[in-house]
């Protein structure tokens, strides 16, 4: 019996005008997208009568039927999705350094937080500060890229979830 990877996504439709500050963002939720799970047992080795270990090697491949068997939905709204489709989603990367800095300081560190951000601002768009991280706080990627290929940021590295 297959094992199905079903994903869902949040395509942000409208990244630029967020950015700028003039919306909120409008998202909206894409998918399933079904990849097939199989699973190989390796370097089977008998330790005793009661124990044997292994490697195990996971792969996923693109089911097309499948995808298409639960009706996809794709960031243009229609039900055909491929795993090449382009959608807009959160950069986790930023958003985690953000989360992750920002918090620990206290009220009485405004000043510091609002220095602490402009850095960060400049360091993620200043091409000479740090090649290769110019995306922003959205990424235009496929489903394929996302979860197994990785996608390059500014030609510079490729990045895996």
């Amino acid at each position: 019996m297959p094992l199905y990877y079903n994903m869902y996504f949040f395509h942000v439709e409208n990244p630029v005008e967020y950015a700028q500050g003039l919306e909120k963002p409008r998202v909206k939720e894409i998918g399933p997208y079904a990849f097939e799970e199989t699973r190989r047992k390796e370097q089977i080795i008998m330790v005793n009568v009661d124990q044997i270990n292994f490697g195990q090697n996971y792969a996923f491949y693109w089911d097309q039927s499948e995808t298409d068997r639960l009706y996809c939905v794709n960031p243009r709204g229609e039900y055909s999705c491929t795993k090449d489709d382009r959608m807009t989603v959160l950069n986790a990367v930023q958003a985690a350094v953000v989360t992750m800095l920002v918090p620990k300081l206290g009220e009485e560190d405004f000043a510091y937080k609002l220095e602490l951000l402009e850095a960060l601002n400049v360091a993620l768009t200043d091409p000479t500060a740090c090649p290769g991280c110019q995306e922003g706080l959205f990424i235009n990627t496929t489903p394929m890229e996302f979860l197994f290929e990785g996608y390059a940021m500014d030609g510079a590295y490729k990045l895996y979830y």
